[in-house]
């Protein structure tokens, strides 16, 4: 049985600790495109510029979990391999070409670290009869003009440092199922006669892909659906970060 997940870990140097994340990650589309419709029932297919190629993406997703840890209880001040979250193989993208993970670290006074835990507690450990039970939730600022008006927040003061890491397709199994998103995705070939053209391309919903030739005639074009096609649709970006090495 294959693996479900990649799972990340850090080594934290400082205690106690708050941990941020930003995933960024490539895929790319079931279908490269070199054509497009020239636009309207009069148009026609012609060759897509460099600048509209949409095969290859990136998005970005920033963790909203409240992650913590404390080395109270260890013999050193350090945490040797805490789990920062698990990016699944399967029902995602994240895997299929290429994936990064930038992890802040913030250090924290006990004060700090105690109110973050009390919210961890109240907002994503509650659900079930053995789950603990809410608490109140206090911080270091209060109400100036209302004493008795509740104030929940911290301030404090630190310092921040932050690691990157990639993590390539090809490092992976290639036993291993990973999805794309675009299991689903077939072409079809459209004869190449104006009506039907344009019928298939004047609206977009599905994109020229390239010519399909019967020796040197040109018999059709080979198309695919938009969203196997325009990688943003998926809600990624076509700007490479300059962090991409």
């Amino acid at each position: 049985m294959g693996w479900t997940n990649v799972e990340i870990f850090i080594r934290v140097l400082s205690s106690p600790t708050c941990l941020k994340y930003d995933e960024t990650w490539e895929y790319h589309s079931a279908f490269e495109s070199d054509y497009e419709w020239s636009g309207g029932a009069g148009g026609m297919v012609i060759p897509r510029p460099q600048s509209d190629l949409f095969y290859t993406c990136w998005q970005t997703d920033t963790s909203t979990d409240i992650i913590i840890g404390s080395s109270a209880k260890f013999s050193s001040d350090v945490i040797y391999e805490y789990p920062v979250t698990m990016v699944p193989f399967i029902n995602t993208n994240k895997l299929s070409v290429r994936y990064s993970i930038l992890v802040r670290q913030y250090a924290m006074t006990e004060g700090e670290y105690e109110f973050e835990q009390a919210i961890q507690k109240n907002t994503e450990q509650l659900g079930s009869i053995f789950d603990a039970q809410p608490t109140a939730v206090t911080g270091n600022i209060h109400c100036l003009t209302n004493p008795n008006e509740p104030a929940v927040g911290f301030i404090g003061c630190t310092r921040e440092t932050d690691a990157r890491i990639f993590i390539d397709r090809f490092q992976l199994s290639r036993a291993q199922v990973i999805t794309s998103g675009y299991e689903g995705c077939m072409t079809d070939t459209v004869f190449n006669y104006a009506p039907f053209l344009v019928d298939t391309f004047a609206t977009g919903i599905f994109i020229p892909l390239e010519p399909a030739y019967s020796g040197p005639v040109l018999r059709g074009w080979i198309a695919g659906s938009a969203p196997c096609v325009n990688c943003t649709l998926e809600g990624g970006f076509l700007q490479k970060p300059d962090y991409w090495q």
